[in-house]
């Protein structure tokens, strides 16, 4: 009988168990499904590297959402980075979630560029999401197809702007 007691306590323990973990998954996955985003992508002539699936999209140094896939666009010339904004972590940094909803039904927030920023030490890189002055801001790059989600136009990199002026850097040195 004390056998039986012991199997009996083994599968209810069996039993209850399962059910926790199953509970749990299903609320998981529910909250993974539950979140509200608006899908974007931008597209960048520069280095990529150290930006992957998952990495971070951050607005002015606060993670508002993360990287979904990146890809060569289809002529080879462009990198494209397909983003999630999260609503509510646009909520909780007081952003005008209804403003930004509305300005992305329209396929683009032109008013935000995405920037790649990468760390030097650590090689890791996240997509930086800013709203620069009109007289900082460089045109967007052209595109010759309509993107299929909301569009945010790319600023270069502060590595790709170094390399922009080096020849005119040399050249002074030079002269001097």
């Amino acid at each position: 009988m004390a056998v039986d007691r012991s199997y009996a306590r083994l599968g209810l323990f069996l039993v209850v168990t399962t059910a926790v973990v199953v509970a749990t998954a299903v609320f998981f996955v529910r909250q993974a499904q539950a979140h509200r985003v608006i899908d974007a992508v931008t597209y960048t002539g520069g280095n990529v590297s150290g930006l992957e699936i998952s990495s971070p999209v951050r607005f002015r140094g606060v993670q508002v959402g993360q990287v979904e896939e990146l890809r060569v666009e289809p002529r080879g010339s462009l990198i494209e980075i397909d983003f999630e904004v999260f609503l509510d972590r646009l909520t909780v940094i007081g952003a005008n979630v209804q403003r930004i909803q509305l300005a992305a039904a329209t396929g683009a927030l032109e008013s935000l560029r995405a920037q790649v920023v990468s760390n030097p030490v650590t090689g890791a890189a996240y997509l930086l999401l800013d709203a620069p002055s009109p007289t900082a801001s460089a045109p967007p790059i052209a595109l010759t197809f309509k993107p299929s989600r909301t569009y945010v136009p790319s600023m270069p990199t502060m590595m790709a702007k170094v390399e922009d002026r080096l020849p005119m850097l040399m050249d002074r040195a030079v002269a001097t």
